[in-house]
């Protein structure tokens, strides 16, 4: 019974995917040609006779009952798709999803569509003359007919495998333009022919290219005047900021009573405070311009590593945070610029004295890795670290929002800037609490 089923299903899902109307013209060939046929025999006016007549007669009434049952199983099992699935339906169908296409997929459709047509036709009336030529006594003239139409058929062929050849070769072209887009040419435009199937594709990436060109455009106009704004308000603010800070030095040497020299120390501090984020401004302004000069020297970075340390050490020291230092035995000797590494580094080292955990270590590694000086300096902060990587280089970002008294938020900026400058990679990683800040420069 179970197999039945399984049998019943499977005929009648294979008879789901045949249109409604082959199934009519089936069952009226079947009907007209059988029963024809089966009363022909019954009232013996062809067909065989006797014993046999009566079989071939049961065995064709049995062969139209059986459609009966298939169409009733079909019916049964597929219901109203059995009159869903029609060429009508598909027509319809076919249609919508050719109106959906692109332009280019249409006029591509229509070239296939037009060479089956061409085919069939050719195919059709080479066939046709062979046999009405034939028939008419004219052999060779039908054959000579159905030459022609072959090497007609064989010529439309080779225009459309040229014209294909063509359309495979500008969409490599149009392959090529992406990816010199991707690359950063945003000034080489493509030109195809009016009547090219990727025509209008083109002529959209050209509008999205030029609109590309004019947003970056907009963009470095715009950034060169934040940073020229920025270097004329440190060159302008450097003046009076040095007569404030001349006149509170004047002012700390007076005779003074103690609480008037606590706001002269105060108004020292914030002095130095403003001088220090005016530098830095001016600084990273100048590194983010590229117009920041070079003097190429060799150093030896493991000594510059040292001397900036040696420099830092009454800061570290009033810290209280000791310092694990991994340095190689040789030198490691490149060309670069040591005034700006050195700030690189102490920027670093800033950091982690300020943002450090109290009784832990900071670790400060350096060792050469395929012909590249890799320093690292690492520390546990202080405070929850909730933001990324990036976030944490942009300008005047903190790690810390609630510590504003310290530093201006440029640090780290400054820091990755001047590694570029020199030709180096910088990079932070953040692991839970601990933050590691690496340095890349070239050995060569």
């Amino acid at each position: 019974m179970m197999k039945k089923k399984e049998f019943e299903a499977s005929l009648a899902s294979w008879l789901g995917g045949f249109w409604l109307e082959v199934k009519i013209g089936i069952t009226i060939l079947l009907f007209v040609g059988v029963l024809g046929f089966a009363g022909a025999i019954l009232l013996g006016t062809s067909g065989p006779t006797g014993v046999l007549g009566v079989v071939v007669s049961v065995l064709c009434v049995y062969a139209a009952l059986w459609w009966v049952y298939v169409i009733i199983l079909d019916i049964s099992y597929n219901g109203k798709q059995v009159f869903a699935n029609n060429c009508i339906a598909h027509f319809s169908e076919w249609m919508t999803l050719y109106e959906s296409k692109y332009p280019w997929e249409k006029l591509m459709l229509k070239r296939v569509y037009r060479l089956i047509g061409a085919e069939i036709c050719l195919a059709i009336i080479a066939v046709l003359s062979v046999i009405i030529l034939i028939v008419a006594g004219h052999g060779a003239f039908g054959f000579s007919v159905a030459a022609i139409c072959v090497v007609l058929a064989f010529y439309l062929i080779y225009r459309y495998l040229k014209s294909f050849a063509t359309t495979v070769s500008e969409m490599g072209l149009l392959m090529d333009q992406i990816e010199r887009m991707k690359n950063g040419d945003l000034d080489t435009k493509l030109s195809v022919n009016s009547d090219s199937v990727i025509y209008d594709a083109v002529q959209n990436l050209n509008d999205l290219q030029e609109g590309m060109n004019l947003a970056v455009s907009e963009k470095l106009k715009s950034e060169r005047l934040k940073i020229d704004l920025i270097t004329n308000m440190s060159h302008d603010l450097k003046t009076p900021l040095t007569s404030i800070a001349s006149y509170v030095d004047l002012l700390a040497k007076e005779d003074l009573p103690a609480h008037v020299k606590d706001y002269v120390s105060i108004l020292s501090q914030k002095t130095e405070r403003l001088k220090n984020l005016i530098q830095d401004l001016f600084d990273l302004s100048k590194a983010t311009s590229n117009n920041l000069a070079l003097d190429i020297k060799e150093i030896d970075l493991c000594r510059l590593i040292e001397q900036t340390l040696a420099d830092m050490e009454e800061l570290i020291q009033d810290s209280g945070i000791p310092f694990k230092v991994d340095l190689p035995d040789e030198p490691v000797l490149m060309k670069n610029d040591g005034a700006k590494l050195s700030r690189v580094f102490q920027n670093l080292l800033s950091n982690a004295v300020k943002y450090s955990l109290p009784g832990t270590r900071v670790f400060v590694n350096l060792q050469v890795v395929d012909n590249e000086a890799v320093v690292t300096i690492k520390n546990t902060a202080n405070y929850e670290m909730n933001f990324e990587e990036e976030d944490i280089l942009e300008r005047f970002a903190r790690g810390d929002a609630s510590r504003t008294t310290e530093g201006s938020g440029l640090g780290l900026s400054i820091a990755k800037s001047y590694t570029e400058a020199c030709g180096g990679k910088f990079a932070i990683r953040i692991d839970g609490d601990q933050f590691t800040a690496e340095v890349r420069l070239p050995m060569a």
